[in-house]
């Protein structure tokens, strides 16, 4: 059975992490500072680009593991290792303020 990973926006505008395993609140600088880095690595045009991204795939994996280990524990007790990510709430919010909105906007990215 698949993972999945819901990301929820809350009305106070903050951001939450939802898996069958629990839910854990997620700090929108960390959040910003991340998508920024997946911004800049990702999509830049450079030759020898695989480095940078085996860390920055090695980066997403741990933050989105957690302490709390939920992808280690969904990957060791899954036969199937699908992972799906919910972002359709976040994609979708309206009425943000510009700095919820573009965390928002960056994570549906």
């Amino acid at each position: 059975m698949p993972l999945n990973f819901t990301f929820a926006l809350s009305q106070q505008q903050t951001f939450e992490l939802r898996c069958d395993y629990g839910s854990r609140r997620l700090d929108k600088t960390e959040l910003a500072a991340l998508i920024d880095l997946c911004e800049q690595n990702y999509y830049a045009q450079q030759r020898d680009h695989l480095p940078y991204l085996t860390q920055l795939g090695q980066q997403l994996y741990q933050w989105l593991d957690g302490k709390e280990g939920w992808l280690r524990r969904a990957l060791d007790e899954a036969d199937e290792q699908t992972i799906l990510l919910d972002l359709i709430e976040t994609s979708e919010a309206q009425g943000l303020n510009p700095e919820t909105e573009r965390v928002a906007l960056g994570l549906a990215h």
